[in-house]
């Protein structure tokens, strides 16, 4: 019922879980429908582990976009993008990155 209600929360599947803590990407799933949803939250369960569920955003594959900003003003900003077969922007699953130029308003 839980695990229904927060898929229901962010739309659907597919959906996107993670552990709380983690980096490089460790511990981000993509459940494509509610069975591997449910697989993922049987596992987390097993190992008394929280987990969080987010909208899978198909058009994040394209990139994300990382902003140093100090003071007000941006210092610095990249662009990461994941692999043609990784839905993670992370560069230790393969992923990209470019430094770019963010537009100014």
């Amino acid at each position: 019922a839980y695990l229904r209600a927060a898929l229901d929360s962010v739309g659907g599947a597919p959906v996107v879980m993670k552990l709380p803590r983690g980096t490089q990407g460790m511990g981000v799933m993509r459940a494509r429908d509610i069975e591997e949803a449910q697989a993922i939250s049987d596992v987390m369960w097993n190992l008394q582990r929280d987990a969080i569920v987010q909208e899978y955003v198909e058009e994040a594959r394209k990139g994300d976009l990382r902003v140093i900003v100090i003071g007000g003003e941006v210092v610095a900003a990249v662009r990461r993008r994941a692999s043609r077969d990784e839905f993670r922007t992370n560069l230790h699953r393969g992923g990209s990155v470019k430094k770019v130029t963010p537009a100014r308003h």
